[in-house]
């Protein structure tokens, strides 16, 4: 029997990605559902002209509650929840529906996580981040989101029944929205909702922590960025941060950099020993080690930076956002530079000034070739 998939979303004035997006899930869906939540430009228009079944929910300050309403929507076996600037790519578009049926057997099996990159389509598509997402899920009344912004979906039954998320690497999706043309504008807007309802809940909960350190930094607040992110990896459990700390713990680190930087290395010091599995921290430690003109320990920082980057993720418990996909620039002129001056600063260590000499000769040597070559 043919599993029978639904692709929806929520949108409001989303004219510029909608066909693309559209364009995305004709390959794979049986049936097309858009939710709008009060769209004032062509994106109903053209979603219409595009085959896809329009509903209407009215906005609510509650992306959770949006998005709940819209998989009510769908009749398939299997829903695929894209947000409207985000869309598989063409690879994984041809495995979709292969990869969805090899699940369909297993019950156990509710969600697939794959992974997504965030890019800045203003700016050659360069790489923002690479992270984590479950956009893939069966229809089931007991998976439902959870969250008025940063939504998450949870299984919410009562019964205690064992469900799987399963990682899937084969797949995976393009995110354009945070552009880092409009990226303060949607933080500012996240705040908004969260301060909202931290007044009704009569104030803020742990879980929230995470969130507001997210919004702060989005909107450079540095202080209050500073306040809530050491909230959150104080309180990891209750904020829901076990096991991906890593966006809360760099961030932490960007706005200390901003604020103090005399506080900075003894920080990184300090969460390189907590976390020495995360490669951003090993970039940011070369990055500090080049800057004081120590070689040979930035070049193992920037090894070990890409010696993790190259983990192969086999599980949920090893999953997280990470921004190394856009440091490796970085990493590669580093290890150039590193490359070209370290024998020179390794005489240099040992007191063999002559032989420090010789490769300072031989790197203006080099430099005048490459002048010439131009």
């Amino acid at each position: 029997m043919k599993v029978k998939i639904s692709a929806c979303t929520i949108v409001k004035n989303e004219e510029k990605n909608i066909e693309r997006w559209l364009a995305g899930v004709r390959s794979f869906a049986d049936e097309i559902i858009i939710t709008d939540t009060g769209s004032t430009d062509n994106t109903v228009a053209l979603a219409e002209a595009g085959g896809a079944e329009i509903k209407y929910f009215s906005w609510c300050n509650d992306f959770a509650a949006a998005k709940n309403f819209a998989i009510k929507q769908a009749h398939g076996d299997w829903i695929v929840m894209l947000d409207a600037d985000e869309y598989f790519d063409e690879t994984s578009q041809k495995k979709m529906r292969q990869i969805i049926g090899k699940f369909h057997k297993q019950k156990q099996v509710a969600g697939l996580i794959t992974p997504f990159l965030n890019i800045d389509v203003k700016h050659d598509n360069k790489i923002l981040s690479k992270a984590w997402q479950m956009r893939i899920f069966r229809r089931d009344p007991d998976l439902r989101f959870v969250g008025k912004v940063h939504e998450t979906l949870l299984n919410v039954s009562a019964r205690g029944d064992k469900r799987e998320f399963v990682v899937v690497e084969d797949l995976q999706f393009i995110h354009t929205g945070y552009s880092v043309d409009n990226m303060e504008e949607k933080y500012q807007r996240n705040l908004q909702i969260l301060q909202a309802e931290i007044k009704k809940q009569g104030g803020v909960t742990p879980r929230q922590f995470a969130y507001l350190q997210d919004c702060y930094m989005g909107i450079k607040d540095y202080h209050n960025a500073i306040r809530y992110g050491r909230l959150a990896l104080e309180h990891r459990a209750e904020s829901g941060l076990v096991g991906n700390e890593r966006k809360a713990v760099c961030q932490l680190l960007d706005a200390i950099w901003q604020v103090n930087r005399k506080d900075y290395a003894r920080e990184l010091e300090t969460a390189l020993d907590q976390f020495p599995n995360f490669a951003e921290l090993w970039v940011l430690h070369g990055r500090m080690l080049l800057g004081q003109k120590n070689i040979v320990a930035a070049e193992q920082s920037f090894r070990e930076a890409l010696h993790l980057r190259d983990k192969k993720v086999t599980s949920i418990e090893e999953i997280s956002n990470t921004a190394i996909e856009s440091m490796l620039p970085e990493i590669e002129a580093s290890l150039a530079y590193i490359d070209r001056y370290k024998p020179y600063y390794e005489a240099m260590a040992r007191q063999d000034y002559e032989s420090a000499a010789c490769a300072a000769v031989q790197m203006l040597r080099n430099l005048r070739c490459q002048l010439h070559a131009q």
